[in-house]
């Protein structure tokens, strides 16, 4: 079947079950990304217009990152403890960027949804849904967001941004594209020239780093380290002290800030260690993200068989649910690749 076949039996299919629903929650996984927040707010702005008297609402699982709040809408997304205390009565749950109940909640077992759809742009197994669509070789989950309704929704600035914020996030300002996946250009230039957007300054809204946020950097920076196991690349790693974290009294928000400064800076950069990753302490639990050079290891199948996580091949992430010590999350990474052999594929 062709791709536009495809395309348009999903967004049949979708509204059908939209038309069918009267309360809906759409959401996307744990510490939401510049892609997760562009699929949420994009999804709530194309259904929202299309049925006025639905009831939608986006939830997250956590707490509000303030450096998405240019964006249209950001005011309206419910963050809970866990985004299953939103969803009770719903008849609908569209999940985004995802494509694993335990990727955005930490109680799979209280979802009482009767219809749920995943869109998804991961290579991750995939849990049961009504309806699901997982397209891995689109770049990043705003743009097959795009592609599948195109023509259902009346493209105009503040949705071009938001379609932008994704793309750029998932393809790190289009520096992760190559000949199988240059359409985004094409996708692109049509969100600048309808929205006349300058990508600058669009970043300029969003991308920022207050000087708490760069303290923590410093944190991550200092506590850098290099490991060496046998039969795997060379790879660096750091993490932020736990007490450092809870005595400064630094928010998710800014932890979440600062470690992607570290990874766009400074991981899977140094000559010589094609891979690395960064653990970060939370409320109550410890988040790792992976990232690897073309050619390196596969971190996707490192989070997976490990069952804390997955993401992309080159670009993943989990959490440690049940420690609270980064410093032994980086212990436990380190004795499981002592015992498994990399995969490069």
């Amino acid at each position: 079947m062709k791709y536009t076949e495809i395309k348009n039996k999903f967004a049949d299919d979708f509204f059908q079950l939209v038309e069918a629903s009267e309360d809906i929650v759409i959401t996307a996984h744990f510490s939401p990304d510049g892609d997760s927040i562009s699929s949420v707010l994009s999804m709530y702005r194309i259904i929202s217009d299309k049925y006025k008297n639905k009831k939608v609402k986006v939830a997250y699982s956590g707490s509000p990152d303030s450096h998405f709040a240019y964006f249209e809408n950001f005011e309206k997304i419910e963050w809970a403890k866990d985004m299953t205390e939103c969803i009770s009565g719903s008849d609908l749950l569209i999940i985004l960027d995802c494509s694993l109940y335990s990727r955005f909640t930490h109680s799979p077992e209280k979802i009482e949804a009767k219809n749920k759809i995943c869109i998804d742009h991961h290579a991750s197994e995939s849990d049961e849904f009504t309806l699901s669509v997982v397209v891995p070789s689109v770049p990043s989950c705003s743009e097959l967001i795009f592609r599948l309704f195109e023509g259902h929704f009346n493209l105009d600035k503040n949705l071009s941004e938001l379609f932008l914020l994704g793309i750029i996030s998932d393809t790190g300002s289009f520096t992760f594209l190559n000949s199988s996946n240059s359409e985004t250009f094409s996708i692109a230039k049509k969100l600048l020239d309808v929205g006349d957007i300058n990508i600058s300054l669009l970043k300029s809204k969003y991308s920022f780093m207050t000087k708490r946020e760069f303290i923590l950097l410093q944190e991550f920076v200092s506590n850098t380290s290099f490991g060496d196991v046998e039969g795997w690349p060379p790879f660096q790693y750091t993490y932020a002290r736990r007490d450092f974290v809870e005595d400064g009294e630094y928010t998710n928000s800014e932890l979440s800030s600062a470690s992607k400064a570290y990874i766009v800076g400074y991981l899977s950069c140094l000559e010589g260690h094609p891979w690395g990753f960064i653990i970060r302490p939370k409320s109550s639990f410890c988040g790792i993200s992976m990232r690897s050079l073309i050619g390196g290891v596969n971190v996707r199948k490192i989070l997976e068989k490990m069952s804390i996580g997955g993401g992309h091949d080159r670009a993943a992430g989990g959490i440690f649910e049940d420690e609270k010590d980064p410093k032994k999350c980086v212990d436990t990474v380190i004795e499981w690749l002592k015992n498994n052999e990399p995969n490069f594929d």
